[in-house]
């Protein structure tokens, strides 16, 4: 109870909302609840089309209170994050909730330096959101290239990257304790689908638009552990059925399926 200006305590009609709202239990509802802080830590795959953006559209609508915040940097890997003023600044600057952050691709694709720099740098990474008190950390699976890795005999198809690709992301994460996100998992689903459809931009790396949103759906249906089901909030540039179709395979993806 806030006292004014003589010292007394202010007994006026706020005291009797706050009576009411204990006597009803709503003080921990999320009306009354602070938002949930999530921050972006990552590459050039958050930045496109501003993806961390996306999922907090979709989060409001699914009346999820969130405060986001997208730090990433052009081809920036975790182990520059570790010492980058901004990134630093930024995890530094509030009580964030959760973390999730992803590396680059080429870098865990190569077993070599998954065991010498990829992993090492998720294990101080860890420390260091430990020492913040963050428990929330994530590790997004990302998407392989339209067309694979070219300079590597094995992995020269969509699929056959894919497959390396979360492979070696899981054997990091768990090497860590740090929980996955299946994104990869979703693309390589709905690729299957409909195999003609552009997730990528010409280059056959960054995502379209809808790469994006199903990126930001499968991170959506995992921290929260449920399906979207707000048919109203649906992205502009996609049919309402394939966008239906794009958050069931989010979820399936989510779940583990």
């Amino acid at each position: 109870m806030e006292k004014n200006r003589s010292g007394f305590l202010w007994y006026g009609p706020f005291a009797f909302v706050l009576l009411l709202i204990a006597a009803l239990g709503l003080g921990s509802c999320s009306l009354w609840s602070r938002p949930k802080g999530i921050l972006f830590i990552g590459h050039y795959y958050f930045h496109s089309n501003d993806m961390p953006d996306i999922f907090q559209s979709i989060a409001l609508g699914e009346k999820k209170k969130v405060a986001v915040l997208n730090t990433s940097l052009a081809n920036y890997p975790i182990s520059r994050h570790l010492t980058d003023n901004q990134t630093q600044r930024h995890l530094r600057e509030k009580k964030w909730d959760t973390v999730i952050f992803t590396d680059i691709v080429s870098g865990i694709m190569d077993d070599g330096q998954l065991e010498a720099e990829i992993i090492p740098s998720w294990v101080e990474f860890k420390r260091q959101l430990d020492s913040l008190g963050i428990d929330g950390r994530y590790v997004m699976i990302n998407w392989a290239y339209r067309s694979g890795m070219a300079s590597t005999v094995n992995y020269r198809t969509f699929e056959t990257m894919q497959a390396k690709l979360t492979a070696n992301t899981v054997k990091a994460a768990a090497s860590t304790g740090i929980p996955s996100i299946p994104v990869g998992n979703a693309w390589m689903e709905f690729h299957s689908r409909y195999p003609d459809f552009a997730l990528w931009t010409a280059d056959g790396s960054h995502p379209s638009p809808t790469g994006s949103y199903l990126a930001a759906c499968v991170i959506y249906c995992t921290l929260f552990g449920e399906p979207i089901t707000n048919t109203e909030n649906l992205p502009p540039w996609l049919d309402g059925g394939l966008a239906r179709e794009i958050r069931e395979i989010a979820y399936t993806a989510s779940t583990g399926g």
